[in-house]
């Protein structure tokens, strides 16, 4: 006990004063200490992985030894889900924030390239997100102005839905057949605008205002290829415009001189159809259609349909016929017009 209490009170080991001290590194030369303790240069512990106390310190080994090597912390690897990839990830960012298809394409092609981290997938969605709904915002009491490649495909489309002899009506059908077209094609009309009430209010006027242009322009130019109408006779006198002609015209009419449409069978039978109504409706105003002429159009559609029980070979029996008066009835018989020559397939308009 005696011997342990002398130990304790005794002074701290310590080197001899001034005595240099050498501080050994393993496979290499060893470093002066001065007499304080202190090092001449600075070096860095790190880059020796495989040092101890006792090799840095050889006459000191047992005071400091603790029987463990300093070596290089091994970073501990995140773990990621199996199967897990940034695309994946992405998926799911444009799935929750409901972005357009463009957009959550752009955020696929994001998450494609390297060196990324998931939170900048994150940061992307929510950028392509604020994006999204930039689109349709405007300041405070302005009316939604319809952008110009928007409203480029409404007037394309919406001659191309009015001249298609398969379409079922003329007053509401087309209208809704052109937003159809539309929202079934995000990269158009996006997501955001859709869900916007004022502008699709703005667009569905547009739209609405096409229509009756195309309507009012055919009535026109169907009334101009009658020529005359004799009131004691209560008939039309001519001259009169070829029913091919007349198509070609109307065409022209609702779609402008640079407008590329193929006159086929369906389409010419169509006009016919048509004209026939028109005259139909004009005997009861002495030689002009009135304001119900679309409506008598309409009406006299779905009565073929259903008196043809919706037999889509029967129905076209019906317009070839009319197609074959309209001729007797208007076309130069010494020149008639080569009605061979054309389509016998019309364009139609896929709202998929």
């Amino acid at each position: 006990m005696a011997s342990v209490q002398s130990f304790m009170g005794s002074s701290p080991i310590r080197p001899p004063p001034c005595t240099p001290i050498q501080l050994h590194i393993p496979d290499g030369d060893p470093i002066d200490l001065n007499a304080d303790g202190a090092l001449q240069i600075v070096s860095d512990l790190w880059s020796f992985p495989h040092a101890t106390p006792e090799t840095i310190f050889p006459e000191y080994g047992e005071l400091c030894s603790t029987g463990e090597a300093i070596g290089t912390p091994t970073p501990v690897a995140r773990k990621r889900a199996a199967g897990e990839d940034f695309t994946q990830r992405a998926a799911a960012e444009s799935r929750k924030l409901r972005l357009n298809a463009e957009h959550s394409q752009e955020l696929q092609e994001i998450a494609k390239t390297g060196g990324l981290r998931p939170v900048d997938i994150w940061m992307a969605s929510q950028m392509l997100a604020i994006r999204e709904r930039m689109d349709v915002i405007q300041p405070a009491g302005t009316k939604f102005e319809i952008p110009a490649a928007l409203a480029s495909v409404i007037e394309d489309i919406s001659v191309k839905v009015f001249l298609d002899p398969t379409l079922s009506a003329y007053l509401n059908h087309p209208n809704e057949r052109l937003l159809t077209y539309l929202k079934a094609r995000p990269n158009i009309l996006f997501r955001a605008v859709r869900e916007h009430k004022p502008a699709m209010k703005v667009i569905a006027t547009k739209i609405s205002s096409r229509f009756t242009h195309h309507r009012n322009d055919t009535k026109d130019m169907i009334a101009s290829s009658l020529g005359q109408y004799d009131k004691e006779a209560d008939m039309f006198t001519g001259p009169f415009m070829a029913i091919v002609e007349l198509t070609r015209k109307v065409i022209v009419a609702i779609g402008g001189k640079s407008y590329d449409l193929a006159v086929s069978v369906p389409l010419v039978a169509r006009i016919a159809f048509l004209r026939q109504v028109y005259v139909h409706e004009s005997t009861k105003n002495t030689g002009k259609a009135g304001t119900d002429f679309w409506k008598c159009v309409d009406e006299g559609l779905k009565m073929i349909r259903e008196a043809k029980k919706y037999d889509t070979t029967k129905i076209s029996a019906v317009f070839a016929k009319i197609l074959s008066n309209d001729r007797n009835e208007y076309d130069d018989q010494l020149s008639p017009e080569d009605i061979d020559t054309l389509v016998t397939i019309a364009h139609t308009v896929d709202l998929e």
